[in-house]
């Protein structure tokens, strides 16, 4: 068998095993539009449907109430046991769906829960809590990706290896070890066969993205298959554990003179696609502290140190961790904070984060108008926006800030209002301003968890306050001036020829406008089968009112009206035969726009 028909044999044996998911947790219609379609355990009947419980949550292509509110359930068996359970709020069943189906979903729906501009901020809450349910890879089989990888023996590799692993999920094990010349390290070493798992999995998310696209008017509408290349190319990313190092090392550069923040050193000879090695990071983690305060760790300056590396990373760097949580922050011995896990990283351009903090500053000074400015600066409009209308509603939510400022959550809900608000008016945010803003959110949850009296926003303020002067200095307006200088000698050193050429062609008569129509094929055709039909109709019309009266006719002979009256009779089949045709093209045309409205 060749390489492409097992390739193509596993994604089809795979597409069965998402379809029996999906269908068992009552989430079938996440396949709608999708090939998986096709491989629905068992046909839909009004014996074994169930309809789907009201708190059912909406989103691009999870419309509540649509058409396909139904799922039918494969093995009764299985669903009297389950039942109780199937009849959880949909959001629930779906990270349920994710969790069965392994690590490429795991991580798809974790990521998803950081873009609320694109799902239902329950269902995003949601995706927050997915976790990996998986069993521990015995040491045996861990060692030989090690030794795999990095060609060599452990025991040759490092002075000596905790075969204990002191962390553990769906992707990877992380040990503790020391290198020959005695440093603590931290090993992170990927599962066997995660990469051709997860190479399955997301092939299939990246084809059935482009498949929905093609067949359906949501999925163009909300770019699916832009959204899923975007994904799948973190993903894959996160797989690559050089990847992680280089992020590591950019990092550790940046900060190299704050003796505040500490930044594991990667130890390249120890490190491949596969296994990282890494300087250890002794201290408490952040999830410890939350509850457990009798650790002596000042809270207060680690949320402070932690916040400031963070937000020097958004506006120094334009490239920050993109990860948060209180795991991943650590309170040293020596009062240092030391940050790990460094595979999902984000990048954010000056013009998007200038635009972020200004919106930022607008919430903490209570101004509607210069908010509404600001997002409007960030988002791609309707023409038919009524911004008057987006005012009011954006005064409503800093209200709402107002009201709720004293909430560990504050701004978490304000980001998730502001974006929800997004969908509602068709504004377009930049994916890189969303995960920035929902970075944000989930970095005050972690703030608040370790210290519940800290305040993000206010925390925040000076380094938007001082970015905004940056960004309106006189070093900042040199720059501006001189790159629009140079786009501006561009056009005079151009102009001169093209206007010559634009009067010599208009002096000679052939100055010409080129209109280029685009997605014209498919009402030319249209208007084709109207001007077939209209012909048609004329031609059986001036037959059926002929022979009418030729049959009508009682001087003729007897045998030519019973020609016109056959004639007739086929006349009025063709007649019925054209009416049922219009008919038939009327139920095909509302049940293709039924299919694409999916």
């Amino acid at each position: 068998m060749s390489k492409a028909q097992t390739r193509r044999g596993r994604r089809w044996h795979r597409y069965r095993e998402i379809a029996h998911v999906l269908w068992e947790e009552r989430v079938f219609s996440l396949s709608r539009g999708s090939e998986i379609e096709s491989h629905a355990p068992g046909p839909i009947t009004a014996d074994d449907a169930l309809v789907c419980p009201p708190d059912d949550v909406a989103g691009p292509g999870f419309e509540e109430g649509g058409a396909d509110s139904t799922f039918a359930v494969a093995d009764a068996d299985h669903l009297e046991e389950a039942v109780d359970e199937k009849h959880l709020p949909r959001q629930i069943r779906i990270r349920h769906a994710l969790e069965r189906l392994g690590p490429a979903f795991v991580k798809l729906g974790q990521i998803l829960s950081t873009r609320r501009d694109l799902i239902d901020p329950a269902l995003a809450a949601e995706l927050t809590k997915l976790q990996d349910h998986v069993p521990t890879v015995p040491w045996e089989e861990m060692a030989g990706v090690v030794e795999q990888e990095l060609g060599g023996t452990v025991d040759e590799l490092y002075g000596s290896f905790d075969p204990e692993p002191i962390a553990s999920a769906s992707i990877a094990q992380v040990y503790k070890a020391t290198l020959h010349d005695g440093r603590t390290v931290a090993v992170k070493v990927q599962r066997p066969g995660v990469i051709e798992v997860m190479d399955t999995d997301l092939d299939i998310l990246v084809t059935q993205a482009h498949f929905i696209v093609e067949r359906t008017s949501w999925g163009r509408d909300q770019n699916v298959a832009g959204i899923v290349d975007d994904i799948v190319r973190v993903l894959r990313a996160e797989l690559d554990y050089l990847h992680e190092a280089r992020n590591l090392a950019r990092f550790r550069e940046a900060f190299a003179e704050d003796h505040d923040v500490f930044f594991p050193e990667p130890i390249w000879d120890l490190t491949a696609r596969r296994v990282l090695t890494m300087e250890y990071v002794e201290g408490v983690p952040g999830s410890r502290l939350e509850n457990d305060r009798e650790t002596g760790v000042d809270t207060r300056r680690m949320v402070e140190v932690g916040v400031d590396c963070y937000f020097r990373q958004i506006l120094d760097l334009g490239f920050y961790h993109a990860d948060p949580h209180a795991g991943n922050l650590f309170a040293m011995p020596d009062g240092r904070v030391g940050f790990v896990d460094f595979g999902r990283v984000a990048a954010v351009s000056r013009s998007n984060r200038n635009a972020v903090f200004e919106f930022l500053l607008s919430v903490l000074d209570d101004d509607p108008l210069d908010a509404t400015e600001a997002l409007l600066a960030m988002a791609a409009a309707d023409p038919t926006l009524d911004v008057a209308v987006l005012q009011t509603d954006m005064r409503r939510i800093l209200s709402l800030y107002r009201e709720g400022q004293t909430r560990p959550d504050a701004l978490q809900r304000t980001l998730q209002e502001l974006l929800s608000l997004t969908r509602r008016h068709r504004l377009a945010l930049p994916g890189e301003i969303v995960v920035l803003m929902t970075t944000m959110g989930v970095l005050e949850g972690v703030a608040r968890q370790i210290e519940p009296s800290f305040d993000l926003l206010e925390a925040a303020r000076p380094f938007a306050e001082r970015y905004v002067v940056r960004t309106l200095g006189p070093q900042s307006w040199t720059r501006e001036i001189g790159r629009a200088l140079r786009r501006y000698r561009r056009l005079l050193e151009d102009l001169p020829v093209a206007l010559t050429r634009a009067l010599r062609r208009a002096s000679e008569g052939e100055f010409r406008l080129a209109v280029r129509p685009e997605h014209y094929e498919e009402l030319i055709r249209g208007l084709e089968e109207v001007a077939n039909r209209l012909a048609f109709a004329l031609l059986l019309s001036a037959f059926v009112l002929a022979f009418a009266y030729v049959s009508a006719q009682e001087s003729l002979p007897d045998w030519i009206q019973a020609v016109a009256a056959v004639i007739l009779v086929l006349a009025a089949l063709v007649a019925i035969g054209l009416l049922g045709s219009l008919l038939l093209a009327m139920v095909r045309r509302f049940r293709e726009n039924r299919r694409r409205r999916r």
